[in-house]
């Protein structure tokens, strides 16, 4: 994975890829539900300009920012869990397949109450990424 400067049209290219796994996740209409686009923008132009240098840290970046902005009306944890799995079964031969399906009414799923204390402001944008390790990769 290489992440390298962007520009207007790479972070357009790359919201559709979130409104795609948004509707997926949550089969709400990303166009009627997105409710700080601004936002969600500015967080993928972010993770493209930062000092991100892994997949982890790119995935960690989007599970952080998109629950905390709260960029969507309703779905934002799910999106971001969708889209991390997303980005680290694509970049990692070492990813571990959650259980199948996410019970999102079940508060003791490791991801769900992972998900509810980002949230919530107790774990910073490093401890995420680190949790994120444990959680889904084999190493």
């Amino acid at each position: 994975m290489k992440i390298e400067k962007t520009n207007k049209k790479d972070v357009d290219s790359f919201l559709k890829v979130i409104k795609k796994i948004h509707k997926m996740a949550t089969n709400y209409n990303p166009e009627t539900n997105i409710r700080d686009l601004a936002s969600l923008e500015f967080i993928i132009y972010k993770s493209f300009n930062n000092k991100i240098k892994t997949p982890i840290d790119f995935a960690a970046h989007f599970v952080y920012y998109i629950p905390t902005r709260q960029v969507f009306s309703d779905g934002n944890k799910r999106t971001a869990v969708s889209l991390a799995i997303s980005i680290l079964k694509t970049e990692y031969k070492e990813f571990k397949k959650p259980v199948k399906g996410i019970n999102w009414e079940n508060k003791e799923n490791q991801i769900v109450k992972f998900m509810i204390d980002i949230v919530d402001r107790k774990y910073t944008l490093k401890q995420v990424k680190v949790k994120l390790r444990e959680i889904f990769l084999k190493f």
